[in-house]
């Protein structure tokens, strides 16, 4: 009866300590992966102010034809309603 009364503490003891450390685990966790995502994911143009109304066009690279250029010329149609 003794070993069973002790079993039954320790549980209870374990349980007690794991309810009050795991909010705390949890906020640690949030704050190493949120912290990780917005220091690998900056802008690097982040620091760059911007007046109100000005237009910004940012260039993520060149941009690359689906069509070779030695395969011809581009026509570019128009639609013409009668």
């Amino acid at each position: 009866m003794d070993a069973l009364l002790t079993f039954v503490l320790v549980v209870l003891l374990i349980f007690f300590i794991l309810r009050l450390l795991f909010p705390v685990l949890i906020r640690l966790f949030i704050r190493r992966v949120t912290g990780f995502n917005a220091h690998n994911h900056q802008r690097p143009n982040q620091n760059i102010a911007y007046k109100k109304g000005e237009t910004t066009i940012i260039s993520h690279g060149e941009e690359r034809s689906e069509v070779p250029k030695e395969l011809g010329d581009y026509t570019d149609y128009e639609e013409v309603k009668n």
